[in-house]
């Protein structure tokens, strides 16, 4: 279960709201990303088999993605698109930060490197879900004090 917000509030933020008003176009567009899933992953794949580095990101400004569980979902759809969760865990760190400039002060856990760094119950090498199951964070090398969500019956 995400530990950023109740299940059933990252459902609510999922689904399009009865009577909500947008253009044609943007629904249309919404019905295509999802009709087209296994496509993108297969677009995924053949990016990988030639060569493209993959990058992770949450799109979580857009509609439908929750701020921090979206990371976590886009983590499970690189798995099912093939990638190893090895790979995954390396696009979501040290890909993301060779990618911005930033590998010489994050990205890997190494000496001499800034300590951000998460913390979780299960082996997400064999399981990207255990990513989920957060223990701790820790920045700049501080545990971060953290509230989990209220989980209503």
């Amino acid at each position: 279960a995400h530990e950023v917000a109740d299940p059933r509030i990252l459902s609510a933020v999922q689904q399009r709201p009865a009577g909500y008003q947008a253009p044609a176009l943007f629904h249309d567009w919404l019905d295509a990303v999802h009709r087209h899933r296994e496509t993108q992953l297969a677009n995924v794949a053949m990016l990988r088999r030639h060569g493209v580095t993959i990058l992770v990101g949450s799109d979580a400004p857009n509609v439908g993605h929750f701020a921090g569980a979206a990371l976590h979902d886009e983590l499970g759809l690189l798995v099912r698109s093939g990638m190893t969760e090895g790979e995954v865990l390396r696009a979501a760190t040290l890909h993301n930060a060779q990618a911005l400039g930033l590998d010489k002060q994050v990205g890997s856990i190494e000496v001499g490197k800034r300590a951000d760094l998460l913390l979780v119950r299960g082996n997400p090498l064999q399981s990207i879900a255990a990513t989920q199951d957060i223990d701790s964070v820790y920045l700049g090398g501080r545990k971060v004090s953290r509230v989990r969500p209220v989980r209503t019956p």
